[in-house]
């Protein structure tokens, strides 16, 4: 009796205590993983749901690890799951996880098996590509030009294909026994080619049509024809899904990608992409600005989108297409008061004379500064003289002059715009702001005076370059006044003073030959000095034998050699604020400090030595 009572005893407290845990284990593991669960290598015991996340990217990685050997005929090749586009679905293990995350996992202990998921397009193309040459790969009916340069037939033929679906089931496999080092035997499978003899009848037709009238590329109002010459040279052909049944192939065309963007880019660009332009603006009396000439949007054609829409419209058959443009407005685009624009003062006139310059080299200058009268440079912009001249030929009004090129004197278009930059540059090194790009001419010429204070330009090489380091808009007005050019830049004042001291020539030889400097030091309101100083060395006028200009009238003379040469005197230009005024005297008014650090400038590189002007 006493025995059949410890049983009994024994048998309760097994009860109690066995229910405990079934009543206190889902308090204990609440919103945490059951005792005993295992994934692949890692026991979950007691992990919380919330890191089930984590915990999956794990299970991926180790995956993404295995490795298994495909193996076709004599050849073998062993991969890393993920090669073979081998992942893990991450809600569908995180609910087989959750679905054992139960009380009967106390006893059960289960191995939750993770569920793989396999992108079919990356595992056949990676195992028909490397197997490829063991394969006959079906062939695609397809079009090429014969022997006289018709559109003929390149008829379909069947071929073989690794059978994916065998390999997807091995691959499952692998993933839920966590195996390692598996290799896996490849089977092959007859197959047809995708697209059919048949079904090129589209394409032939569409491809002779364009190919005899052409393809029209549209922007706004404009259209640019593709000629059938060059459509020929860029056409290929490709599988594309039938439009009619979604589960098969036909013929498609397409343009050869990097030859298409050379077209584009050599035949269409040129004539959309432009730079914004703001309005220009020109003073009154009153202290007003009145606009001059309209604001321009810019353009940039979008190589990538067109090619897409021409992808697009390709596979529908499609002969007009539209250009993909990118437009963006100008800043500045309408008529403002001038002291919205913190243009409130005058701040230099740089100026130069022309005296001597044949007419051709006097239209060319006049032209030349007229590209620049009104224009605004913005705040911590930097000017370029070449960016806002454009072409220079005889469509946008330049005549031929005289220029320095490589190692001779010879007429050019344009020749004399080195007046205008030379005066852009002594109104900018004036002003005190920070000269980013200047060089010399190759020899000193008569119309700039005294060395060392021009700046020769030539497209798209040599560029005049300067930073608008001004709290404010710089407003450029040019003026023509007998034969003196000057530029008038107009902003807003930051008490700042500019010495310029210079130009000092050196070393003067008696062929010609000599070099200067010229240096500028700006002091801003807080103290802060910033130098500049710009070398210039120009050869001997003898090595660049010169022409009659174009217009047979003499070259003026290079400047003739001192024998003593002197320094000039120091120029201060102090704060003095102008009204409106047509003197060419060189006053400045101060800037805004601006973080620009001292920079000694130097002669720069040509590929060819030349320079426009003379």
């Amino acid at each position: 009796m006493l025995k059949f009572s410890l049983i009994v005893a024994t048998l309760t407290v097994s009860i109690i205590l066995l229910g405990g845990l079934f009543v206190l284990t889902p308090v204990v593991f609440s919103g945490r993983i059951a005792p005993g669960v295992q994934a692949g290598l890692h026991n979950l015991t007691g992990i919380s749901t919330a890191e089930l996340p984590a915990i999956i990217n794990v299970l991926e990685e180790d995956i993404a690890r295995q490795s298994v050997t495909l193996t076709l005929r004599d050849q073998s090749r062993t991969y890393q799951l993920a090669q073979l586009g081998v992942t893990l679905d991450h809600e569908a293990t995180r609910q087989v996880i959750e679905q054992n995350n139960i009380l009967t996992s106390i006893v059960n202990q289960p191995t939750i098996q993770p569920v793989p998921l396999i992108d079919t397009a990356i595992l056949a193309q990676q195992v028909n590509t490397d197997f490829s040459a063991l394969i006959n790969i079906p062939q695609n009916a397809t079009l090429q030009f014969n022997a006289t340069d018709e559109l003929a037939l390149v008829p379909s033929r069947p071929g073989e294909t690794i059978q994916t679906d065998t390999l997807q089931a091995a691959l499952r496999e692998v993933v839920i026994t966590s195996a390692w080092s598996t290799s896996i035997p490849l089977t092959l499978q007859t197959s047809d080619a995708s697209v059919q003899d048949e079904e090129i009848q589209s394409a032939l037709i569409f491809a002779r049509q364009i190919l005899t009238d052409g393809i029209d590329l549209t922007f706004a109002d404009k259209t640019f024809p593709m000629k059938p010459f060059t459509i020929k040279r860029l056409l290929e052909f490709t599988p594309q899904v039938d439009p009619s049944n979604f589960n098969n192939q036909i013929l498609g065309l397409k343009m050869n990608p990097a030859g298409l963007a050379d077209y584009l880019t050599t035949t269409i660009v040129p004539d959309i992409d432009q730079s914004a332009q703001n309005a220009r603006f020109v003073l009154r009396d009153d202290g007003r600005v009145n606009q001059f000439a309209l604001p321009q949007s810019g353009q940039q054609l979008d190589l990538t989108a067109t090619a897409t829409n021409i992808a697009a419209k390709l596979a529908k058959h499609g002969r007009v297409i539209p250009l993909a443009v990118v437009v963006t407005e100008p800043t500045i685009s309408e008529q403002a008061d001038i002291q919205q624009l913190g243009i409130t003062a005058k701040l230099v006139t740089g100026e130069s004379d022309f005296a001597g310059s044949p007419n051709n080299r006097k239209h060319n200058i006049a032209l030349g500064a007229s590209r620049y009268h009104g224009l605004l440079i913005p705040p911590g912009a930097e000017f370029s003289f070449n960016e806002f001249l454009g072409p220079v030929n005889a469509a946008t009004g330049f005549k031929p002059e005289l220029v320095i090129k490589e190692n001779f004197t010879t007429p050019e278009f344009g020749g004399g715009l080195c007046q205008v930059s030379t005066t852009l540059f002594r109104s900018a090194l004036y002003a005190g702001l920070q000269v980013t790009q200047r060089r010399n001419h190759s020899y000193a010429v008569s119309y700039y005076g005294k060395p060392g204070l021009d700046a020769t330009i030539y497209p798209p090489y040599t560029d005049l370059r300067f930073l608008n380091n001004t709290p404010g808009y710089i407003l450029i007005q040019s003026r023509i006044e007998g034969t003196k050019l000057a530029f008038d830049f107009w902003g807003t004042e930051d008490n700042r003073s500019v010495t310029v001291t210079g130009p000092v020539t050196y070393e003067r030889g008696s062929d010609g030959s000599v070099k200067a400097y010229v240096s500028q030091e700006v002091a801003l309101a807080d103290k802060t000095i910033i130098n500049q100083t710009f070398y210039s060395r120009y050869k001997s006028p003898k090595l660049f034998p010169r022409v009659l200009a174009a217009n047979g009238e003499a070259p003026p003379p290079a400047v003739p050699p001192v024998t003593d040469p002197q320094a000039s005197p120091s120029v201060t230009v102090i704060p003095t604020p102008v009204a409106p005024q047509s003197s060419l005297s060189p006053a400045a008014t101060p800037l805004k400090k601006s973080p620009i650090s001292t920079n000694e400038s130097k002669p720069t590189t040509n590929p060819t030595d030349t320079s426009t002007g003379g």
